[in-house]
């Protein structure tokens, strides 16, 4: 099969939830500096069963994008600062889902500067084995942002016979969520 006759397939794809958009509510007010708290909060909940190793320790200071937490297990997906500061540990925090539940978060106390580790592009990319890609995917905290957050290393490792694309759909599929809309 040609490739414009598969796009013609898929795109005829029969089906589908035609959502009513719901964006101008949520564009309704301007994008504002929502500013950095005393303390952040950042959850690992979801990855608190598979093997999480802190590699740092309460006190030290940290930088914006420094791995926190790595793992060599598909199943966890490394953890990142969301800015500079301190870390303070290990506390329990609310959880985002499901209400009312509790989960080990790290605790992080911002300084202001929002300084950054340098980023750590994979080298030739595209000489890479799937290996050394699921590896650098997992190193670099990818998960689903579905309800499940599956961790991506996870949904790749396996056989690779015959795959030579990956898709990353980034797009908006909620008809409240307007981060794109409004820029």
């Amino acid at each position: 099969m040609s490739e414009s006759a598969l796009g013609q397939r898929l795109w005829n794809f029969p089906g589908g939830l035609e959502l009513r958009h719901h964006k101008q509510v949520s564009c309704q007010r301007p994008i504002s500096d929502a500013g950095l708290p005393e303390q952040l909060f950042i959850p690992i909940g979801r990855y608190a069963n598979a093997s999480p190793r802190l590699l740092v320790r309460p006190g030290e200071p940290v930088l914006r994008g420094q791995t926190l937490i790595d793992s060599r297990d598909d199943f966890a997906v490394a953890v990142h600062a969301s800015t500079s500061g301190r870390f303070e540990g290990w506390v329990e925090c609310n959880a985002a889902w499901p209400p009312g539940a509790r989960q080990r978060c790290l605790a992080l106390r911002p300084d202001g500067l929002d300084q950054s580790v340098e980023p750590k592009p994979l080298a030739d990319w595209a000489q890479a084995g799937p290996d050394a890609l699921i590896d650098h995917l997992r190193a670099m905290g990818l998960s689903g942002l579905g309800g499940a957050q599956f961790p991506t290393a996870a949904k790749l490792r396996g056989d690779w016979t015959g795959i030579d694309t990956l898709i990353l759909n980034g797009a908006e599929c909620e008809p409240w969520i307007a981060c794109d809309e409004m820029l």
